[in-house]
């Protein structure tokens, strides 16, 4: 089987066996990317052509400096959130008037990413994706840029067009009812664990 060394080599110089196998490969990555915020399964099959075109256009750019699986996720991401843009679909920004206290402005996110504390409890990735089904769009967008695809603070900021003080705010927000949820869930199968009251408020 082609390295993904040899794949990205080989979709450079225009082989469409190249395509067809890096497509195979990732192509379950992109789209479960895409549906973390696009939940229109059509549009978000549209949007994994559209990104694996930005993909082939874009890999003389990757110069290995990182996982490639991470500039994968990068691209699907910064694809589905200029869709959501231009359906005028764009993070809901009232929250910025409404009750907006500066003070909040020093909250602070887990050092420890929250996913592996999930790991530690035998959680899987996959149930925290659903989970974030129940959040309202602004906190689920924000949890995920933040916490799965490891946007900065001013990285989600400059794409939803708020400033670093509301990512903030959303991403403790999101945690905290994730966090909720991990913790009934769990209560109801007899297993709440004590790693999940660590989390710091």
């Amino acid at each position: 089987m082609s390295t993904t060394e040899e794949l990205i080599k080989g979709c450079i110089k225009g082989r469409a066996d190249a395509q067809r196998l890096l497509f195979a490969r990732y192509a379950p990555l992109i789209k479960g990317t895409l549906l973390r915020y696009i939940k229109d399964k059509e549009l978000a099959a549209d949007l994994l052509q559209d990104s694996f075109i930005k993909i082939f256009n874009n890999l003389k750019k990757y110069n290995y400096d990182g996982v490639f699986e991470g500039w994968l996720r990068r691209i699907a991401v910064n694809t589905a959130l200029d869709a959501l843009n231009k359906q005028k679909k764009r993070i809901d920004n009232e929250a910025l008037h409404d009750n907006y206290d500066d003070s909040e402005d020093t909250i602070e996110t887990d050092e420890e990413s929250l996913v592996e504390l999930m790991m530690k409890a035998g959680y899987d990735k996959q149930t925290l994706v659903q989970m974030l089904e129940n959040l309202q769009e602004k906190y689920r967008i924000a949890f995920s840029l933040f916490y799965i695809d490891e946007l900065s603070h001013k990285e989600i900021a400059e794409a939803l067009a708020i400033n670093e003080a509301q990512s903030r705010k959303w991403v403790f927000r999101a945690k905290e009812m994730v966090k909720q949820q991990m913790m009934d869930y769990l209560a109801l199968r007899g297993m709440a664990n004590s790693n999940f009251k660590s989390i710091p408020k």
